[in-house]
């Protein structure tokens, strides 16, 4: 085997292995949109020394408090170069979506018809996502999240958590502003279409991807407004 034949199936398989570890948006995938607004974000950050992180050894860089009131200068933390996010950092959001009982039952294939009338009647949503951070230069890496419908008291909310790919932590605490509006895209893909024993899906249990589908958020129509 020559060493061209040996480069192009190295490359092959790497973009194999990409597309399983990072998921790589497919055209033909269908996708739902929802437009969803968050007007209850709350911040849990841990820090660690980039030297010592794998021993866990953890440090607080400001109370959460003074970021969820953003009243911490973000000018600032570019002093403490040694820093970064801890794998224990949490972002919670909270909001609705006005959205369609026909869209939720296709999506769920109509699991819950029998609460949500299969009609075009619009209801609101109610949607929590908890946001892990992680930090890749894998030039595949994105924000791909993992959802569910639940039941609850006769009506039907959306949970899930997104897997965020961290830039710089300025650019997070810019990003994830109150009030927050974020497209997700909805998939019916499932575990099966990502490698989970791979970083950063092995932060979580096996058992954490069971019963649970993909989304990805619409950048081009995702941003922070001042107005719902």
């Amino acid at each position: 085997m020559n060493n061209n034949v040996k480069t192009i199936l190295k490359y092959k398989n790497e973009n194999i292995h990409s597309q399983k570890v990072y998921l790589i948006d497919n055209a033909h995938t269908k996708k739902y949109e929802i437009n969803v607004h968050f007007d209850d974000i709350k911040k849990s950050f841990v820090f660690s020394n980039k030297n010592d992180v794998s021993k866990y050894d953890n440090s607080i860089l400001a109370t959460n408090n003074d970021f969820n009131n953003d009243k911490f200068n973000i000018k600032n933390i570019n002093n403490y170069k040694n820093l970064r996010l801890h794998d224990y950092s949490r972002i919670f959001l909270n909001g609705k979506s006005i959205v369609s009982s026909k869209l939720i039952n296709e999506i769920t294939s109509n699991n819950y018809s029998t609460i949500l009338p299969n009609d075009k009647n619009e209801f609101s949503l109610d949607v929590c996502i908890g946001v892990a951070t992680f930090e890749s230069n894998h030039p595949h890496a994105n924000h791909t999240g993992w959802y569910n419908f639940i039941e609850n008291n006769n009506t039907v909310s959306l949970s899930g958590t997104l897997f965020y790919n961290v830039v710089s932590f300025p650019d997070l605490i810019e990003y994830f502003k109150k009030p927050l509006n974020l497209s997700l895209l909805l998939t019916k893909m499932e575990k099966r279409h990502l490698s989970i024993q791979s970083y950063p899906w092995n932060r979580f249990a096996k058992t954490f991807y069971e019963n649970k589908y993909i989304f990805l958020i619409n950048k081009n129509k995702s941003k922070y407004k001042n107005e719902y």
